[in-house]
């Protein structure tokens, strides 16, 4: 007996589903080891889902009615090849989730416990519920009979069919290709031309019949196989010529419908209505129900990643195996809130979902670019979180209603408010900065900012904020008339046009205040909100061409480059598109973040989250790289540097920051870790390599300074009381030659060599100590020698002077006739003779002092000169 709880196990659990749909299961239990490969096959050409296939039995879903003739053809079939197989036809519902890798199937709990054994043949048992529904198949009926064992007790019927039943599968659907308009392209002839040969060629090889028309290829498709096979050949066309042959490939846009009654003609162009704008280029798109049918085969993706799914909700189609290995793609839902409603697109933010005078940007008063570092400091998984928590609490997708969820700080409020900071530059608030900037080009001139002057242009724009246009259109016309030269009555002018529907009046006010302005600020901004304009219109080309001239105006303004990407994207060329993003990225890491959350790059999000996957694992394993280098940093610290040590704490601070952010996720948080760990390696590298330099300093500073004392002392004359000077020189003189040899680049020898050197510095300063007293008992020792010297010189000199000068004075006192002065002399002789002789010995003395003094610097230096010389 097989449990059909058995093989309901093993399906998942889906708690939000975005698409519910009724349709009928069909559960094949077989005895045989393998079910017969014709069961599976039918079930699959007539347009069912596997679900699940186990040992012994599997479980299918149906969209419709198909699978009555599906079973049928198996009735015929079993009639000559009996089969012993055993199948229900059931009432089920096919739930899926965020993709179709959670896809389920609830059944009525009652029919869940069923457990069955399959007779001798082929028996169809149909449900009493889904019987009405095979009447209308002429050549099938049923026949009531009594549950077999193990069923549910219901009045259940087995499939009965005509032998002459012919009715084959009815699935096909209508194709259309539609290359990129871009007639301003030199190559776009020529190669849409050489594409279409290519694609004309494969739908010959096909069979396929198709029409071209007004730059449009369409055609039928009938049949599951065949239309695995025209995706598989589109996409491996695509792939080849991108990578072999780029000249002969043009980007084209790729669509398919359910006929639904349409018939293949000339006219079914103009029955039809596409949405080409939200299609990206290079992928085929087909309505879900398809989309189901191709998932073993083919990647399915929807292209609206937000929000509730019906049959014939978009996907897009691309290959599992293309010859290389599937590249990965960065998983970020899209916000229902942002992309829904049926609007025009606002000029101020791009949803569709309000009118331009309800956006709720007109009331956000100031610039925000801190959104920018919060939204940089959130997980990537909260991060996406936040949207569907946005999505629950907006519901019904219309912000005009809900304008205090802006004031709120949650993450989810700080994704919204990144969404309205993204066309800041067109809102609003700008016009302010604008109107108070002195400055003279984007960005940095947004910084020089004065008072607000003119009450008549602020007056206005409070009324056009509280659209009270009438009286702010009133109060700038008379603005115009008393300033004609002012551009700033024109800007308002500009905007309230605009909020009146008026573009054409807009864009001419705004031409008329570029002419007006004076700075080529006020030149690019007057362009960019041009380039806006043509922007909404679907004027891309000229969009680009007007935010080319605004960035010819600020250079280094990103705004209008990043437009330039918007544009590029929405023109469906994304290549191109990805070369200027990646530049924005490598200049500003937040631009990735605006990139996930950009609502206007809808046409081109799964090319691009595609693209992001890339940086994003390339900055991930740069970060986590920088993350596992930080143990080994703050142990190079350690080693390097002392406790106290004032650039280790920085740095330790540096260090522990970084490591709390190690488990978020977040592109421009893995950007600021890698930017952060460089710049704290190359500071330790710095640090490092001045210590080293340092201490080398030091030492050869403290060498000279060692050198210097000992030569002050080398010549002392008393040996014994230098003694303990010359030991210090010695084990001072033997550690600086040391740690002048060490291999300092190490950080242990560095440490070492700092304890050494702190040794040698000590000892120095006992030295210097040391000489202090030496030197004072040297040079009083030398002063005294030259004083004496110079004194015994000078003394001899007097006294040899005083024995000339005595008796030449005593003759020529006799000579001069005095009689008392001689008589005086001749008995006072030798006392006369003895005070001389000490006179000149006081002026001897005298004399040498001063002489001394003055001159002894130079007869140190001259004594200790010729001693160094004698030795």
């Amino acid at each position: 007996m097989y449990l059909l709880s058995d093989i309901l196990k093993s399906l998942s659990s889906i708690g939000n589903p975005r698409l519910v749909h009724s349709g009928f299961g069909v559960w094949v239990v077989w005895n045989n080891k393998n079910a017969n490969t014709t069961i599976h096959q039918t079930l699959i050409r007539f347009g069912g889902q596997k679900i699940i296939v186990s040992t012994n039995q599997s479980l299918w879903f149906f969209q419709g009615s198909q699978v009555y003739p599906a079973l049928a053809r198996l009735l015929i079939w079993a009639r000559i090849h009996p089969e012993p197989v055993l199948i229900q036809v059931l009432p089920a519902k096919i739930l899926i989730g965020e993709s179709l890798h959670e896809l389920s199937v609830s059944i009525p709990n009652q029919l869940k416990e069923q457990k069955v054994q399959p007779g001798d043949s082929l028996d169809v048992w149909i449900h009493p519920d889904l019987v009405q529904q095979i009447k209308t198949f002429s050549g099938l009926s049923t026949e009531q009979r009594p549950p077999a064992y193990g069923m549910s007790s219901l009045s259940w019927h087995t499939l009965m069919v005509d032998p002459g039943f012919s009715l084959d599968a009815d699935l096909s659907w209508l194709f259309f290709v539609k290359p990129v308009q871009d007639t301003g392209n030199e190559h776009y002839a020529l190669r849409w031309k050489n594409f279409y040969m290519r694609l004309k060629g494969t739908l010959d090889r096909l069979g396929i019949r198709y029409i071209y028309q007004h730059q449009l290829l369409f055609f039928k498709i009938d049949g599951l196989a065949l239309l695995t096979t025209w995706c598989r050949d589109l996409l491996s066309i695509i792939a080849q010529v991108k990578s072999e042959d780029p000249n002969q490939y043009w980007p084209c846009l790729y669509d398919a419908l359910t006929p639904n009654g349409l018939a293949f003609t000339d006219d079914l162009p103009n029955k039809v209505d596409l949405d080409w704008d939200c299609l990206p280029p290079d992928e085929p798109h087909l309505p879900l129900s398809a989309g189901l049918l191709l998932r073993e085969d083919f990647e399915i993706t929807f292209l609206n990643s937000a929000g509730t799914l019906k049959l014939d909700s978009v996907c897009r189609v691309t290959s599992r195996t293309t010859g290389q290995t599937q590249r990965p793609t960065l998983e970020f839902p899209v916000s229902a809130v942002t992309s829904a409603g049926k609007e025009l697109p606002c000029f101020y933010c791009g949803m569709k979902s309000h009118q331009l005078s309800q956006c709720p940007s007109r009331q956000i008063f100031n610039q925000d670019q801190g959104v920018w570092d919060k939204i940089g400091s959130l997980d990537h998984k909260e991060f996406a979180q936040a949207v569907k928590k946005l999505d629950q609490a907006v519901g019904n997708g219309n912000l005009s209603t809900n304008p205090d969820i802006l004031l709120a700080e949650a993450p989810e409020n700080l994704f919204l408010k990144a969404v309205f900071e993204i066309n800041f530059p067109v809102q609003h608030r700008m016009i302010r900065l604008v109107w108070r900037c002195r400055g003279k080009e984007f960005p940095d001139g947004l910084r020089q900012l004065t008072q607000p002057d003119g009450e008549y242009v602020w007056a206005a724009l409070e009324n056009a904020r509280s659209r009270n246009y009438a009286q702010a259109e009133r109060m700038m016309q008379q603005a115009v008339l008393r300033t004609s030269k002012n551009y700033q009555p024109h800007v308002l002018l500009g905007f309230i046009a605009l909020e009146t529907d008026n573009q054409r009046k807009a864009e001419a006010h705004w031409r008329d205040a570029q002419n007006l302005s004076y700075t080529p600020l006020q030149q690019a901004y007057l362009l960019f909100l041009k380039g806006r304009l043509r922007e909404i219109q679907g004027a891309y080309d000229q969009a680009h061409g007007l935010y080319g001239e605004a960035l010819s105006f600020s250079p280094k303004w990103p705004e209008p480059r990043y437009r330039q990407g918007v544009c590029i994207t929405k023109k469906g060329f994304l290549d191109q598109a990805w070369v200027l993003f990646s530049e924005l990225m490598a200049e500003n890491p937040h631009i990735f973040n605006r990139i996930l959350i950009d609502h206007e790059l809808e046409r081109g999000r799964s090319f691009l989250l595609t693209s992001l996957s890339g940086p994003w694992a390339a900055a991930q394993h740069n970060a986590t790289r920088e993350q596992n280098d930080l143990p080994g940093l703050n142990t190079k610290l350690a080693t390097w540097f002392e406790d106290e040590n004032p650039f280790r704490r920085d740095a330790e601070e540096r260090i522990k920051h970084l490591s709390e952010t190690k488990d978020v996720q977040n592109y421009v948080m893995f950007s600021r870790t890698l930017a952060a760990g460089k710049n704290l390696q190359k500071d330790t590298d710095k640090k490092i390599k001045e210590a080293v330099a340092a201490i080398r300093i030091r030492v050869r500073d403290n060498i000279a300074r060692m050198r210097s004392i000992y030569e002050e002392i080398c010549y002392f004359p008393f040996p014994r009381l230098i003694r303990k000077t010359n030991s210090y020189y010695n084990k001072g003189g033997r550690i600086l030659q040391s740690i002048s040899k060490m291999d300092l680049h190490n950080g242990k020898t560095y440490r070492q060599a700092l304890t050494q050197m702190q040794e040698a510095e000590d000892i120095l300063q006992k030295m210097s100590k040391q000489m202090k007293s030496v030197k004072l008992i040297r040079e009083s020792s030398l002063f005294v020698l030259f004083l004496c010297k110079r004194f015994l010189w000078l003394a001899i000199f007097g006294l040899l002077a005083s024995i000339v000068v005595v008796p030449v004075l005593l003759h020529s006192i006799q000579q001069s006739g005095s009689v008392w002065a001689t008589e005086w002399i001749t008995d006072q002789r030798w006392q006369v003779q003895r005070t001389v002789s000490l006179i000149m010995v006081v002026i001897s003395g005298t004399i040498a002092a001063v002489w001394t003094s003055l001159g002894y610097e130079k007869q140190k230096r001259k004594y200790l000169a010729s001693r160094q010389r004698s030795k």
